[in-house]
């Protein structure tokens, strides 16, 4: 049974869940429609030093839901290249940046990413990142 304190508690749960939703989505688009995504010889690379989510997204799990998101917005977009080892480049992974300016610092998170929906790679972005 639910109680007055915990269906309040419930709304302010979703209205914080979609405040974030909406700044992933917010920031995503802007990215995708400013043509940010840099592609680097083996990952792509996005850096945030700007626009009004910037606090959210120093924290690494943020900037993960992020990165997934991005990865799933461009899987469509990206192009067929069938030279190289890789088969396609959309599975490069993905390498978000994101200022936090009170610390002069930037918070980094690499995502692998699969070509299709539903594949899973084990594949994981190495660590040298954290401490550059």
């Amino acid at each position: 049974m639910l109680v007055p304190q915990s269906i309040s508690s419930l709304r302010r749960s979703l209205n914080l869940s979609m405040s974030v939703h909406r700044a992933i989505i917010r920031t995503g688009t802007s990215i995708i429609d400013k043509q940010e995504i840099k592609t680097m010889r083996n990952r792509k690379v996005v850096i945030l030093n700007q626009g009004p989510d910037l606090a959210l997204f120093v924290h690494h799990g943020m900037l993960k839901r992020l990165a997934l998101w991005l990865i799933d917005a461009i899987r469509d977009r990206m192009p067929v290249v069938k030279n190289g080892p890789r088969s396609r480049k959309g599975d490069l992974p993905m390498v978000l940046a994101c200022l936090n300016e009170p610390k002069n610092r930037f918070t980094v998170v690499g995502v692998t990413a699969a070509p299709d929906f539903g594949e899973v790679y084990r594949k994981y972005v190495l660590i040298r990142y954290r401490y550059s």
